[in-house]
């Protein structure tokens, strides 16, 4: 069996990636898609190799060349996640997307805004650095304010480049692979599936 997890970041395409990698042959990602899974982010549920694999159903029974994959993107932003991850897949292989740090910036403010989470204005958030909403955090996987910091993505990476080896690890660009094919056929080309 052959897993691979889409780690982040969030607001750089990752979505549109599991869409199109759910369409491939040989591969099928973990669903839902909305909400996402965050299976290695639980830290009081115990996890096995077999309990994780039954949440993909008859895929995971069907074919040692069946790709199986998650798409959580707030893994990017756990030492525990990457931990849990390589504990249970050690040969898994990590996918983690970029984007300009602007675009992404603004995407996650207008996500965050349009879902009733932001309250202020482009310009009290990004000029005057107002305060963010008082809100309970607790409810959240990650700060859903940091918008610029979430795209200093040098933070996040050795999160994963430091524990899996470099063959295991793709970093890729939203501007590449959702315009142009032969970047979405390289990731697949990469994963062991046919492009």
């Amino acid at each position: 069996m052959n897993n691979f997890f889409i780690v982040g970041g969030q607001r750089c395409a990752t979505s549109w990636l599991y869409e199109a990698l759910d369409r491939q042959e040989g591969i099928t990602m973990l669903k839902p898609r909305f909400p996402e899974p965050k299976i290695f982010l639980n830290t009081n549920q115990e996890l096995s190799c077999d309990k994780y694999l039954d949440l993909f159903g008859n895929a995971s029974k069907n074919s040692s060349q069946q790709m199986l994959g998650e798409k959580s993107t707030t893994y990017i932003e756990s030492p525990e996640a990457a931990s849990r991850i390589k504990k249970n897949f050690p040969g898994a292989k990590i996918i983690i997307c970029l984007r300009d740090p602007t675009e992404r910036a603004l995407s996650n403010y207008f996500f965050s805004y349009k879902h009733g989470v932001e309250t202020r204005t482009l310009q009290e958030v990004f000029l005057e650095e107002k305060d963010a909403p008082l809100i309970d955090l607790s409810k959240f996987s990650t700060n859903p304010f940091s918008y610029i910091e979430r795209g200093i993505y040098s933070r996040y990476l050795p999160i994963y480049t430091d524990i899996f080896t470099p063959t295991q690890v793709l970093v890729t660009f939203m501007e590449n692979f959702t315009q142009e094919l032969s970047e979405l056929q390289r990731i697949v080309s990469w994963l062991g599936g046919k492009s």
